[in-house]
């Protein structure tokens, strides 16, 4: 497939100045343009979205950006490149999944010249009914990116900010909101292992339960310098987890719920983290809850003597009184 788009984009100039040649003013012109926008794209490897000045019939240019983020990554794929798309601040309401696709990375906080970049000033606002906001599909690797957004989750039965299914993207610098459901979540993983760095995230707002970062079906997130709320709910959870593996390094975990909260939540046996280092839990009556029983904020070394015992790594971890 590669190697045909290779041959794809090497006959497309040539095609199109051939076939400009042969027409009059203004297709020529139109023609022009496209090549022009072609070259530039496939040279510098971007695609810019501005909400404000873009419009999603323009060529996708610094100076013809688009409109909307879902057609830049297309344009990407259809032309067979893997590059980023730098998103302009401001809202970008969605009332589709935002689908993301292999190699192409998302960059938002960008100001209308390009010339500066404030990261998750760049908002994308799921409408109600839409869930998740963004979705990581099968096969997606850690090219794929999604970096200095703000994310939020519209209002439905159940929400999501951002889906990833069996696959492994990078999701940094953002600002993510699970919305208003019965059941939010910030992040979802099933069979997924996603580098999560460096965000702030909330679970949402819910009347049952929410829930910062959901993992299950053998999922092994990468959680590093995070600030993750579980949300506010009845039920609320910084982190739950229903497989093995994770890893969870210098974060900041709370909750907030009426009648349980939890930093992290074992669901079933052995889904503990394989390495649980350098964390803060943050006004957590439970830092920690397994099948067999839980830890309360004042039991840190506990929770790490058994996490040891089961051959994980576990140091350096603290907790603040609720």
């Amino acid at each position: 497939m590669g190697g045909r788009l290779r041959i794809f984009r090497t006959l497309l100039i040539p095609v199109l100045l051939l076939l400009a040649a042969a027409c009059e003013s203004p297709l020529r012109d139109r023609i022009e343009v496209l090549v022009d926008s072609y070259q530039a794209i496939n040279s510098e490897k971007v695609v810019y979205v501005d909400v404000s000045s873009g419009d999603d019939e323009n060529t996708g240019t610094r100076d013809h950006p688009k409109k909307s983020i879902q057609p830049a990554i297309d344009l990407l794929v259809g032309l067979g490149i893997e590059g980023e798309v730098h998103v302009a601040a401001g809202t970008y309401n969605i009332s589709e999944t935002l689908e993301l696709k292999e190699g192409i990375a998302l960059f938002g906080g960008y100001s209308g010249d390009w010339s500066s970049r404030t990261p998750r000033q760049s908002i994308i606002q799921a409408s109600s009914g839409t869930s998740p906001a963004i979705e990581v599909g099968e096969g997606l690797s850690r090219s794929t990116v999604v970096d200095g957004f703000t994310i939020k989750a519209g209002l439905a039965n159940s929400t999501m900010a951002i889906y990833c299914y069996r696959s492994s993207p990078t999701i940094s610098n953002n600002k993510i909101h699970g919305g208003y459901a019965e059941i939010a979540v910030g992040i979802f993983n099933i069979s997924s292992s996603p580098l999560i760095r460096d965000n702030d995230i909330d679970g949402g707002n819910d009347s049952d339960e929410s829930i910062g970062i959901y993992s299950t079906d053998s999922s092994s997130p990468e959680v590093k310098n995070n600030s993750i709320d579980g949300g506010t709910s009845s039920w609320s959870y910084a982190v739950y987890s229903r497989s093995g593996g994770s890893v969870l390094e210098g974060n900041t975990l709370s909750a907030n719920g009426t009648d349980r909260d939890c930093g992290f939540y074992e669901a079933l046996s052995l889904a503990h983290p394989q390495q649980l280092v350098n964390n803060d839990f943050f006004s957590c009556n439970r830092i920690c809850v397994y099948p067999e029983g839980f830890y309360e904020w004042n039991q840190v070394t506990e929770m790490q003597e058994r996490l040891i015992m089961f051959g994980a790594e576990a140091s350096n971890n603290s907790a603040t009184a609720p």
